[in-house]
C-alpha cells in the first residue's frame, strides 16, 4: 500500500518542543523536538503535510456527551490524520489509534526554590543541642574546682560569671597566685579560646549563607501544603494526567486534583507561564521534560523540579480511526527510536536552549543584608536584660531605703 502524499497533523505549539516557523518562501517549517520528528517521518515516507490548530487549544477531554475536545475532537471527527506526541491512555484509545512509543516521560512538579533566609535563632545554630549542654556541664565543673585555686572566698555565681566572661573573650579578675591554679586555668583559658572561636567561625559562616529552607519534595507534601490553603498546583488543560490522578490509589492525589479542578487551577499552555507564575507559592504538575525545558528558558537556580514520581507515560502518534498506514508509521518510528534519533533531538534542543541562556544574563542575588528583623530575637534579648538590670537597680534602692 502507497503511503498518502498528503497528511493533515492536529498540533499544538509549544516553545522547544514544536515551533511553526515560514522561510522566505512562505513556506511552514517545523523546528523543535517533535517538530524534528515530524520531519523526519515526512521526509522517510516522502509525503506533505498541513497543520491544523484546535480552537481551544488543548489536547483534549472527553465532554459528558462523550464527544471529545481539543486535538483529539479534531481526530475524532476525522477533521485531521494525526497527532504527534500524544500520552497513551485507554480513554483516548477508544477514540483515537496509537503508534508504537517512541518515548516516555516520568510526571513530576516543578516549584520555585524557598528564599534564604536568616533565621531568628541563628546564634544558637552554631552548636547542637548537645555542646550546649556540655558547654554549660563544663562552666559549672569549672566554676566548682575554681574554688580550690583561689587565695580567697569568692561566691558561687561571682566564679561562674568571671568563667562566663572568659568564654566571651573578657579579662579574667579571679585572684589566681599558685603554680597549681595557673596551670589548670591555663587549660581552662585555651579550651574556652578554642569553644569562643569555633562559635565565632561558625556563626560567621551561618551569616555569610543564609539558612536555605526545605522546598516540598513529594506530591504528598504538595497535596498537603495545597489542602491547608498555603499553596496552589497548576496542570495544563487537557493533561491525561488529570484523569490518572483521578483514578490513584493515593488517597493525597485525589484531593490534590479535586482542589486544582475546584479552584479552576489550569493553564492552556506550559511556555505562557513565566517566573511571575511560579512564584514561592505555586506548583507546576507535568512531564519531567517539558519542566526541565521550562526551567532552563529562566534561571536554573530559582527553580527545582521534584524527584518524586507520579506515573511514567508512553508518548505515541495518535491517529483517526481506520487511518491506512499505521504499520508503516510504526516501522518508520521503530527505526527512529533504534537509531537514538529522539535523544539527538533532545541534545539539539539543550544546544539551543544552552545558546540563548548565554546570551540572556540572569541577575541573581547572592547576598542577603542583615536586617533588624533578622537581629530581632537577640534584640529583644538584650533589652531583657536591660529591664531585668534595671528592676534589679530599682529593687535594691528601694530595699537599701527601706532597710534604713
Amino acid at each position: 500500500m502507497k503511503f498518502p502524499s498528503k497528511i493533515k497533523i492536529a498540533y499544538l505549539p509549544s516553545k522547544y518542543l514544536l515551533e511553526i516557523e515560514k522561510n522566505e518562501n512562505g513556506d511552514i517549517q517545523l523546528n523543535g523536538l517533535i517538530g524534528q520528528v515530524i520531519n523526519l517521518v515526512s521526509s522517510k515516507l516522502k509525503f506533505q503535510y498541513e497543520i491544523q490548530k484546535p480552537p481551544d487549544n488543548e489536547f483534549g477531554v472527553q465532554k459528558k456527551d462523550g464527544n471529545w475536545t481539543g486535538l483529539l475532537g479534531i481526530l475524532q471527527r476525522k477533521e485531521a490524520d494525526m497527532v504527534f506526541s500524544v500520552a497513551v491512555t485507554e480513554e483516548r484509545s477508544q477514540v483515537v489509534d496509537f503508534s508504537i512509543p517512541y518515548t516516555f516521560e516520568d510526571a513530576t512538579f516543578i516549584l520555585r526554590k524557598p528564599a534564604p533566609l536568616i533565621q531568628r535563632t541563628f546564634f544558637i545554630k552554631p552548636f547542637h543541642l548537645e555542646i550546649w549542654l556540655g558547654l554549660f556541664m563544663f562552666l559549672i565543673c569549672a566554676t566548682v574546682l575554681s574554688n580550690y585555686f583561689l587565695q580567697r572566698r569568692i561566691s558561687f555565681i561571682e566564679r561562674f560569671f568571671n568563667l562566663y566572661s572568659m568564654m566571651l573573650d573578657q579579662s579574667l579578675c579571679l585572684p589566681i597566685k599558685s603554680f597549681k591554679g595557673k596551670v589548670m586555668f591555663s587549660f581552662i583559658l585555651f579550651s574556652m579560646l578554642v569553644i569562643s572561636k569555633s562559635y565565632s567561625t561558625c556563626l560567621l559562616s551561618y551569616l555569610a549563607i543564609p539558612f536555605q529552607p526545605r522546598p516540598i519534595q513529594t506530591f504528598e507534601e504538595l497535596s498537603d501544603a495545597v489542602k491547608s490553603k498555603k499553596f496552589r498546583c497548576l496542570v495544563e488543560k487537557g493533561n491525561s494526567l488529570i484523569s490518572f490522578m483521578h483514578k490513584a490509589e493515593q488517597e493525597h492525589s485525589k484531593v490534590l486534583i479535586k482542589t486544582i479542578e475546584k479552584n479552576n487551577w489550569f493553564f492552556e499552555k506550559l511556555d505562557e507561564n513565566d517566573e511571575k507564575t511560579l512564584d514561592g507559592n505555586t506548583a507546576i504538575i507535568g512531564s519531567r521534560y517539558p519542566l526541565q525545558i521550562f526551567r532552563a528558558s529562566f534561571d536554573s537556580d530559582l527553580f527545582e523540579i521534584s524527584d518524586d514520581v507520579f506515573m511514567v507515560r508512553n508518548f505515541a502518534i495518535a491517529f483517526r480511526k481506520n487511518f491506512c498506514c499505521k504499520k508503516m508509521i510504526n516501522n518508520v518510528i521503530s527505526g527512529i527510536f533504534t537509531a537514538g534519533f529522539i535523544e539527538k533531538f533532545k541534545r539539539d534542543v539543550w544546544t539551543k536552549i544552552l545558546i540563548q541562556s548565554k546570551e540572556v544574563q540572569f541577575e541573581i542575588e547572592t547576598h542577603h543584608q542583615i536586617t533588624v528583623h533578622d537581629l530581632s530575637t537577640l534584640l529583644f534579648i538584650v533589652l531583657g536584660g536591660y529591664a531585668l538590670s534595671f528592676v534589679a537597680l530599682i529593687s535594691e534602692i528601694v530595699f537599701s531605703r527601706l532597710k534604713k
